[in-house]
């Protein structure tokens, strides 16, 4: 008899368990990618309207809003387990104490912070070596990425986030955000931006004072409307600028992401391959 008791006992915890989290809420694009390469998409029950989520879960999960700005009635409607989201969000997190939500918040500036927190959501849902194991597969690869790249010349690279097509105005580049630097480095390049804000906003004379030598352009919904070849035929009038006279100017495709979750590793051997082609 006690060992019956025993046996439903132990069944109840894990039951418990993987109950408490069974409707999880994330407000931010890559910690809604995490809990999917976690494979814990099924608990997934509130994302943010820029969150990238799997067709099939799109009947079950509400999206909520922005990520800076979320409806607290859907919020409430939901009754979330547990919430994820950004410490900078400071708002929400007062919202989510006053209703004693369950939350975790994370910060993520360097790409150690995003192994941080898939090693912290793993230990939370109880899959610790899952998220081990992920973390162990991005550092290799980012380090298999560094061995193939090192032999090559350093080069200065400027990666620009958003601007006008048809003209070279309101350009903003990745700036001190440091997990877009370190991803640079990761295959040989340095931020040729060297100023203290996080994405600044450039003007043509700005850019040409860095003179880069690389230019990678992370512009996914304007490739979709206009296309790379249009959107690279801007450059032209700049032809002296080292990354337009050597035709160093890449754009990305229009499935291209470069948010700060482990996608940062796609990202890297994306432009690794833009750049270097098959040299090694």
């Amino acid at each position: 008899m006690k060992k019956w008791l025993f046996l439903i006992f132990s069944v109840l915890i894990l039951f418990n368990l993987n109950y408490a989290e069974n409707k999880v809420v994330s407000l931010a694009p890559a910690l809604t990618d995490i809990v999917i390469d976690l494979q814990q998409q099924d608990s997934l029950a509130g994302v943010t309207d820029y969150c990238k989520i799997p067709d099939k879960l799109n009947k079950q999960v509400t999206r909520v809003g922005s990520a800076i700005n979320p409806s607290y009635e859907k919020l409430v409607r939901i009754n979330p387990d547990l919430v994820l989201l950004y410490k900078e969000n400071s708002d929400i997190i007062d919202f989510l104490k006053r209703k004693k939500y369950n939350y975790m918040a994370f910060k993520h500036r360097k790409i150690e912070h995003i192994y941080e927190t898939v090693s912290k959501i793993s230990k939370k849902l109880d899959i610790y070596k899952k998220g081990k194991h992920l973390i162990e597969r991005s550092k290799n690869k980012l380090n298999k990425l560094r061995d193939k790249t090192r032999k090559f010349k350093e080069k200065r690279a400027l990666v620009i986030i958003g601007r006008q097509v048809n003209t070279l105005e309101n350009i903003y580049i990745a700036g001190k955000d440091e997990f877009i630097s370190q991803i640079l480095s990761s295959i040989n390049l340095k931020n040729a931006y060297s100023g203290n804000i996080d994405y600044p906003k450039v003007s043509v004379e700005g850019i040409i004072k860095m003179n880069p030598d690389i230019i990678v352009e992370v512009l996914p919904n304007l490739v979709e409307k206009y296309g790379k070849k249009e959107i690279k035929n801007d450059w032209k009038e700049i032809k002296y600028l080292n990354a337009v006279k050597n035709n160093k100017v890449y754009v990305m495709g229009k499935d291209f992401r470069l948010i700060p979750s482990l996608e940062i590793i796609e990202a890297a051997e994306k432009i690794y391959k833009k750049i270097y082609g098959n040299k090694n």
